[in-house]
């Protein structure tokens, strides 16, 4: 959820509306924060958080894409 309110709160900053799309910005925040506070106990190195990173971004950007073309999420604004 901090990984949220950052993306958020950035996105107010930069004048962009709630909806609005913003690629990496919405993904990037809500995996790399909650691994870095779980690297220790799951014993992840810095090239493990890059590729879950990287691998949770594509795949929110391929299932996001996927669910507004089969009109299951609304367009954002």
């Amino acid at each position: 959820m901090l990984g949220d309110a950052a993306s958020s709160w950035v996105k107010r900053r930069l004048g962009l509306a709630r909806s609005a799309r913003a690629i990496g910005l919405d993904q990037i925040p809500e995996s790399l924060l909650p691994l870095l506070a779980l690297a220790q106990v799951l014993d992840l190195g810095w090239g493990d958080i890059f590729i879950i990173v990287a691998a949770f971004t594509a795949f929110d950007l391929v299932v996001s894409r996927l669910l507004y073309r089969l009109g299951w999420r609304n367009r954002p604004h």
